[in-house]
């Protein structure tokens, strides 16, 4: 959390005492369900389609902004034909348990 965001919090609640809960969370994030695994290795496809669409067009002289559109655009079209996508935010590559109970994040069939 930054240094501000958790100085606002301490002010907007005072009196409440705040412990460092990120050994807890490192160690839970840390263990990976078969779910999670799996959504893991699809995103890592999706990434390098990605970067084989980017490599096709990578040339002397072309910008950071031109190169991670079309990586993304690699990224994206390899999630669509892979059934991976949001109607909240389009495709994405969510892992965790926030994902696995969030209803509105699917995969077909699943």
């Amino acid at each position: 959390m930054p240094a501000a965001d958790f100085a606002a919090l301490n002010a907007a609640l005072p009196g409440v005492s705040f412990e460092d809960g990120s050994q807890v969370l490192r160690r839970a994030r840390a263990v990976k369900t078969s779910a999670e695994i799996e959504r893991l290795k699809h995103a890592g496809r999706a990434a390098e389609a990605g970067l084989v669409a980017m490599a096709s067009v990578i040339e002397p002289g072309a910008s950071l902004a031109a190169l991670s559109a079309v990586w993304k655009a690699g990224a994206q079209a390899y999630a669509a034909e892979s059934g991976f996508h949001s109607p909240v935010t389009g495709t994405i590559f969510p892992s965790g348990p926030i994902f696995l109970t969030c209803p509105q994040l699917s995969r077909p069939g699943r």
